[in-house]
């Protein structure tokens, strides 16, 4: 339960993702220690099943946790079917994935006034503008989205402007608007003469 977990002054950094070794979880944590080093409310959430057949990558990730400076504000949740209010009680998303198809969990915290680090790969642009609904950062680069979390964290206009923006652009990815697209498109191929 979130609510018990987080304290009121907690500033919570989450990632929402099956921990497999592509969405690289291990940047997360290391760009959480940067910022960690700096602001002592900040805290790592991470929710998501361990990959059953990446077994050696979840156990590096416990190890790199252990290790850690900060390992007492890293936070492994596991599975949770609803991340709604993991969500609402979030500073900031991060999605560090080497590529990801297309990341539903960022149009979730987007609807949800959550602004989003993410990496520039993907399906990822196509849902994120940079820097008018979260702040894309290259592939594998731990020190861009500590630099990306931090600006977000420091700024309250910026991330007041991030949230409207990012609660506007996720109507775009609507299921109605989805399914009337899909029904105009079908629409044009089965009667094309009708549209002209």
């Amino acid at each position: 339960n979130i609510g018990e977990l987080a304290g009121d002054e907690w500033r919570i950094l989450l990632v929402v993702g099956r921990v497999s070794k592509w969405k690289r979880h291990d940047l997360a944590i290391t760009a959480f220690e940067d910022i960690a080093a700096l602001d002592p409310k900040v805290y790592l959430v991470c929710l998501g099943a361990r990959d059953e057949l990446e077994l050696p990558w979840w156990e590096t990730l416990q190890e790199k946790t252990r290790s850690s400076a900060f390992a007492e504000r890293i936070h492994w949740i596991g599975h949770i079917d609803d991340v709604r209010p993991w969500l609402k009680a979030a500073s900031v998303l991060i999605l560090p994935s080497e590529n990801e198809p297309f990341g539903r969990v960022l149009v979730e915290a987007m609807a949800l006034g959550v602004p989003v680090v993410a990496t520039r790969s993907g399906g990822v642009p196509e849902i994120v503008r940079d820097g008018e609904d979260g702040i894309l950062v290259a592939p594998g680069k731990a020190d861009e989205i500590a630099s990306a979390v931090g600006r977000i964290l420091k700024d309250d206009a910026l991330r007041k402007r991030m949230t409207n923006s990012g609660i506007q652009r996720a109507e775009f990815f609507s299921l109605d608007k989805h399914i009337a697209s899909m029904t105009r498109q079908f629409d044009e191929i089965i009667n094309p003469k009708s549209n002209e």
